[in-house]
């Protein structure tokens, strides 16, 4: 199946990569810490036993590696991420073939984390992105797609 061929991928890339890089999105050249948005993966955990793999942020692919941190201009932001855990058989079950894509609005100097809310029963996710500071969910899911469809669909 490929989209298992491709979260193995994934998370292969994830234990190999340097965990501790940051992606800078576009338009954050230059910028002060202050003066941006931070988005923590905990990709350092290097999905040991669970971990969310972003896979889209504003609709382009991140590229190959791992981020512990994303870096964003302020404002509105679409993050598409899937969720993979260790089953005891090995690396890598997903959930569900779905990549599901997260809106939220981020504020310069604040920090935010993914928590997954995993339902392994149901073999379902339902993640949230939380603002550090406050406590507060910040984002909703705004779409998903199939792991085998186009960047460009959305369910």
């Amino acid at each position: 199946m490929p989209g298992r061929r491709a979260i193995f991928a994934a998370i292969l890339s994830l234990l190999v990569a340097d965990c501790a890089s940051t992606f800078h999105g576009q338009g954050v050249e230059g910028l002060e810490d202050s003066q941006v948005a931070v988005l923590d993966t905990d990709a350092a955990l290097a999905c040991l036993s669970e971990c969310v793999i972003v896979l889209t942020v504003d609709g382009k692919s991140r590229g190959i590696g791992s981020f512990a941190k994303y870096q964003l201009v302020p404002g509105y932001h679409e993050i598409g991420m899937q969720y993979a855990f260790a089953n005891g058989k090995g690396i890598g079950r997903n959930l569900d073939s779905q990549i599901l894509i997260l809106g939220f609005n981020g504020e310069a100097g604040h920090s935010y984390r993914i928590s997954p809310n995993p339902d392994l029963v149901a073999m379902r996710w339902y993640p949230k992105i939380i603002d550090v500071q406050s406590g507060a969910v910040v984002s909703k899911i705004v779409g998903s797609q199939h792991v085998i469809d186009g960047p460009n669909s959305r369910s």
